[in-house]
């Protein structure tokens, strides 16, 4: 597993800048859209803004192949799987 940094505690806030790191997740919306990584998969993000518990995103290789784009995803939705989020520490 990755670890990028010092585990941020659930329920602490989470900032611009902190990683995210997805392993076998799959997020569902109450209107039934659906986000997450492959089966099997992990996936990483960094937090480009907080809102709530929506959490905007920027990555790459997702879907596969793709160039670096921006997106979101709403930690309050149902989820399988797991995820980390890290702050990062200063060199």
């Amino acid at each position: 597993n990755y670890v990028w940094g010092t585990p941020v505690s659930k329920g602490s806030k989470i900032q611009t800048g902190d990683i995210i790191q997805f392993w076998n997740a799959r997020f569902t919306g109450p209107a039934g859209q659906e986000w997450g990584t492959l089966e099997g998969g992990q996936h990483t993000a960094v937090i480009l803004a907080v809102s709530g518990t929506v959490l905007n995103l920027v990555h790459q290789n997702f879907p596969a192949g793709s160039p670096v784009v921006r997106g979101s995803i709403d930690l309050s939705w149902s989820h399988t799987g797991s995820y980390e989020i890290y702050r990062p520490i200063a060199q």
